[in-house]
């Protein structure tokens, strides 16, 4: 054991002269085994000639306060050998700097407790540790919980050989607002360094494995240099999700570690087959770059969209008070129903087409600056196309806008303004379509079953985002000039005793506003005819249309009254509904005589279509009725007193031979009959 120093104590010698056996108890302040400084050390022991047994000591070696018992055999031979054992008492971590002298400087901090044993040759024995902490914090601020290691190594150390072995495991790991979980290690040491041989652990619901060596040359500066690499696989977004800006999909990658503990740079490659990132679809997504203690580079990004491709790269400063970056995005074709397919506003709107986009900018204080420019060959939305789109885009503070975008929109021109507050969400779009062909853009939009043509302008400011209460809002105006409605059952079967084709107008006028889920047509939208028309001069129509409420509108106009059933048949068709509930009203009102009648009585006439999109029904309906002219027939008093609920007919019933009209005795009657009802008079 090359034991040296000196102790005192006191010994007793029992047994045979030619064979004693010894036991008592030695003391010291320090000795030296196996060239190995122990201080204090205290033992009860006894020894027959071949054994010596410890029954109890304790002693402070390299700082570590250790106490146990065990028996060192064959004394005095070639075979001697040891087999003690141990515990000690919670001691403070940084005790290990002692113990292991790479670890000098790093000062961790925390309490463990140990249970060791020494056994082996005596010349050189095994040490081996199993050490226990709840709270232990390592160098570089790296906190471990329930921490769990085995170590074992040669006393004393060779210099240039591995010495200490450790296979350790820990609940969890943090640093900083970086977290680790069921790690697992084995690692060494050597001269002046740490070799990390198999490290694992879970981040982020997926798997981290890495390897590598700590330096802890003094040569160096004095701070560890690190020299690892590793693998991420099954790292799940979702962990960065929040309410407002949902992140899901499972990335994995290689890394390299390299440069001082105090501020390592870190190579990356990640990749990804589908992610989500704000609701917004990638697939196919990689990404390469490093990370150092002036901040990330990302040196190539690429992302599939549908068909089409993004890529991009940029950089992102961690120093200063601020974060800044600069960035610069290219994409090819992007599929925009595959990138919104997660976006529940954009399904609702029918988000279809492909676009191309380039965008530099740079972010610094908190205010974004930059420019680049979208282009469309196709692009739906809400049924309505535009075509050959074209937008600049600027970055403005928290603000990204598009100024003059140009386009098509079902053979019209487009104009619009937008702009998003990329803090809040809020954005605010002002656009003008004029000279569109309604016949396309209604066919696109709707299904309604019949064709309403002519030429239409549309304005309109909309802004999403203000008010959660009503989220949407916006007012703007619609005209359409020289056009027509036709091919719905009622327009068709009755327009063509008048001549036509359809219920022609010259010119449709609407300002409207719009909250929430309401779209309200302002006092004042008109309908005109052109002149000379059989079956209407105007139409007037406000109040609101809920797209998931009732119906209240307010309809009056001056109308051939003979041709109501026309009016009410292309309502039936523009509401989408062929239940309009307006027949048997118009039956018990009219007693069925207006159908194929060719006169023209124009009427001021009022009515109010409520109820639902899916069964609308028509109510209030007011047909004037001419001032009444003086009676030609004398009246008595009594009479006088029945003239306000009393009508008198005439019917002129033809009789005779000669050509006639065509029309039959019961068609004459019936118009009769309807003419007096409408005047009020024979």
């Amino acid at each position: 054991l090359a034991l040296q120093g000196d102790a005192e104590g006191t010994v007793r010698i029992l047994g045979k002269a030619n064979s004693p056996n010894f036991e008592g108890d030695l003391r010291s302040k320090k000795i030296r085994v196996m060239e190995e400084v122990v201080n204090s050390p205290r033992i009860a022991f006894s020894y027959d000639g071949k054994s010596f047994t410890m029954k109890s000591f304790s002693a402070n070696w390299r700082g570590l306060p250790i106490k146990g018992s065990g028996t060192v055999s064959g004394i005095g031979t070639e075979k001697a050998s040891l087999n003690l054992s141990g515990t000690t008492d919670k001691v403070k971590a940084s005790v290990f700097t002692g113990l292991l002298p790479a670890l000098s400087g790093t000062e961790p901090a925390g309490e463990i407790e140990t249970k060791w044993k020494l056994s082996g040759p005596a010349q050189k024995p095994s040490l081996a540790l199993d050490i226990n902490s709840p709270d232990l914090t390592l160098p570089g601020s790296v906190v471990l919980k329930n921490v769990a290691a085995s170590a074992s190594f040669s006393i004393p150390p060779q210099k240039d050989e591995i010495g200490l072995k450790v296979e350790a495991r820990a609940d969890s790991a943090a640093y900083g607002d970086f977290s680790m979980t069921e790690l697992t290690g084995k690692f060494a040491t050597g001269k002046d360094l740490l070799r990390v041989d198999d490290f694992s652990g879970k981040i982020l619901s997926g798997n981290l494995n890495a390897s590598g060596i700590i330096n802890f040359a003094k040569e160096k500066g004095g701070t560890p240099l690190l020299d690892l690499e590793g693998k991420l696989t099954g790292v799940d977004l979702e962990t960065f999700s929040k309410k407002d800006f949902p992140l899901s999909g499972q990335v994995s990658g290689s890394f390299k570690v390299a440069g001082p503990l105090d501020g390592p740079a870190v190579t990356f490659e990640a990749e990804s087959f589908e992610l989500s990132i704000g609701g917004y679809m990638l697939k196919s997504a990689a990404a390469s770059g490093t990370v150092d203690k002036e901040g990330i580079t990302v040196d190539a990004f690429s992302a599939a969209i549908g068909e089409g491709t993004l890529k991009g790269k940029g950089f992102v400063s961690l120093s200063g008070e601020s974060p800044s970056a600069n960035f610069s995005v290219t994409g090819t074709e992007l599929d925009l129903a595959y990138l919104t397919r997660e976006v529940k506003a954009a399904r609702n709107a029918g988000v279809e087409g492909t676009v191309d986009v380039t965008l530099k900018g740079t972010l610094a204080e908190g205010a974004l600056s930059g420019a680049g420019e979208v282009f469309a060959e196709r692009f739906s939305v809400y049924g309505f196309t535009a075509e050959d789109l074209y937008a600049p885009v600027s970055l403005e503070g928290m603000l990204a806008k598009i100024e003059r975008a140009e386009g098509s929109v079902f053979d019209g021109a487009l104009a619009a303004n937008v702009t998003l507050d990329l803090g809040t969400n809020v954005w605010k779009v002002d656009a003008e379509v004029s000279g569109f062909d309604i016949a396309k853009a209604v066919g696109e939009a709707f299904d309604i079953g019949g064709r309403v043509t002519g030429t239409g302008t549309l304005k309109a400011t909309i802004e999403h985002g203000k008010s959660q209460a009503m989220p949407l809002t916006g007012q703007g105006r619609f005209t359409a000039t020289e056009g027509e409605i036709s091919g719905f059952k009622a327009v068709d079967a009755l327009t063509a005793a008048y001549g036509g084709t359809g219920i022609r107008y010259n010119r449709a006028d609407s300002h409207f506003s719009l909250g929430g889920n309401m779209l309200t047509l302002m006092p004042g939208s008109r309908i005109t005819a052109p002149p000379g028309d059989p079956l209407y001069r105007y139409m007037m129509v406000d109040g609101p249309l809920g797209f998931s409420s009732n119906l209240d509108l307010h309809c009056s106009g001056n109308v051939n009254v003979q041709a109501l059933n026309v009016l009410f048949g292309a309502l039936e068709g523009l509401l989408g509904t062929e239940t309009l509930d307006s027949q048997q009203m118009l039956q018990n009102f009219l007693g069925g005589f207006l159908g194929g009648m060719s006169r023209k009585d124009f009427r001021d006439v009022s009515f109010d279509i409520v109820g639902t999109w899916e069964k609308p029904s028509i109510t209030k309906l007011k047909i004037a009725v001419p001032e009444k002219g003086p009676d030609p027939i004398p009246t008595s008093e009594e009479d006088k007193d029945r003239e306000g609920n009393q009508q008198k007919i005439n019917i002129e019933i033809p009789t005779g031979g000669g050509s006639g009209s065509g029309e039959s005795v019961g068609d004459q009657i019936r118009q009769q009959i309807l003419r007096q009802i409408f005047n009020g008079q024979n």
